[in-house]
């Protein structure tokens, strides 16, 4: 279902109000998550580009680490003991890692 957010994140270079958008319609529920048909809210959380709205994704039974890798050029974010990933900034590394730690939760 996020599997193609996911991908686009992982490609992005930046943050943006077209993924943050996407990001927003994405609705949880105990049984797991799914897309929000009814339209995207345009007016969320900056998730892409805030370290603070990214850290709203992260399940609060995981913890999380973020980092650096090649000299400070890429972001490692590690959300739980299995699920990381690496980003060009911490928001959208954060984001793919707390995405992917959701979507493996729910499975």
């Amino acid at each position: 279902m996020a599997d193609n957010l996911i991908a686009r994140l992982e490609a992005a270079t930046e943050g943006s109000r077209e993924l943050d958008a996407e990001i927003a319609g994405l609705r949880w529920n105990s049984v797991g998550f799914y897309y929000h048909q009814n339209g995207v809210d345009h007016t969320g959380p900056n998730y892409t580009t805030s370290l603070d709205a990214a850290l709203t994704l992260v399940p609060e039974e995981f913890d999380w680490t973020l980092g650096h890798t090649n000299s400070g050029l890429t972001i490692h974010a590690q959300v739980g003991p299995k699920i990381e990933c690496f980003a060009d900034t911490p928001a959208l590394a954060l984001c793919i890692a707390a995405l992917k730690a959701r979507e493996a939760n729910d499975e």
